[in-house]
This record gives structure tokens, C-alpha cells and sequence, in this order.
């Protein structure tokens, strides 16, 4: 019994399709990917939460890579360097979707805190 045209268009058709689906990247916060931006959530009610204020914390990202922190809080809050007059100085981020970030220029461990008092926030960056 002959295979009808139709079936052959068919199957060329599907093998392309799963070729192209298997090109796709990774996820998006995975520094190996490629992808130059990463955020870092501030999250609710994170004033007293310590390192888990941050998500995710630790974070990596590759050199040259972009961190964009994003306040989900009620309260505004700071990416401030530990120790101050390093990398990072945000000065406030407005609550509820205000936004600071900083690329990544040089390797390290980036130790950072909120400045507002009584706030008890820490996080890290590690830039390979």
C-alpha cells in the first residue's frame, strides 16, 4: 500500500517542528543561558526577613550580567553595598513595582543590605 503524499508533508512538517522546539534556551534565570538580565525580588513584608528578604539569594550571574532589583513591599527599600561605597547604591525604591539595577562589570561576591533603619535585609551577588 502506497504512503500517500499528504503523510510524507506531514511528517516533514512534524520532524522540523520538534527540531526547532529542541533550539529553545533554558530558563530565563539561568547564567548560563546567555540572558544579561536577572531580577531579584524585594519581597512582601521583607523589612524583618533577613536573607529571605531577597529571592533569589545568593544570586550568580555572568559577568557583564544586568540585576534588576524589583520592591513587591508596601514599604520602599535600598540595595546598598555592605560595605557602603561599593558597588551598590539604589538609594530608596519605591514600593509596590519600583526598580534599581546595576550590570555587573567585575567578579565577585557583592554583599548588600537595605539602609533604611530597623530594616534587617541582606543579600548576595556572585559575579563569575
Amino acid at each position: 500500500m502506497p504512503i500517500s503524499r499528504s503523510f510524507h508533508l506531514f511528517r516533514g512538517l512534524t520532524i522540523v517542528v520538534m527540531l526547532a522546539a529542541g533550539c529553545g534556551g533554558g530558563g530565563d534565570d539561568d547564567p548560563s543561558s546567555g540572558v544579561t538580565a536577572v531580577e531579584i525580588l524585594i519581597v512582601p513584608g521583607a523589612t524583618l526577613l533577613g536573607p529571605n528578604a531577597y529571592e533569589p539569594n545568593p544570586l550568580t550571574v555572568n559577568l557583564g550580567g544586568t540585576v534588576i532589583w524589583r520592591n513587591n513591599d508596601e514599604v520602599p527599600h535600598t540595595v546598598t553595598s555592605d560595605p557602603p561605597g561599593g558597588e551598590l547604591s539604589s538609594g530608596n525604591i519605591a514600593a509596590l513595582g519600583g526598580t534599581f539595577s546595576r550590570t555587573f562589570m567585575t567578579a565577585g561576591t557583592f554583599n548588600y543590605h537595605c539602609a533604611i533603619p530597623n530594616h534587617a535585609m541582606q543579600g548576595t551577588v556572585i559575579v563569575q
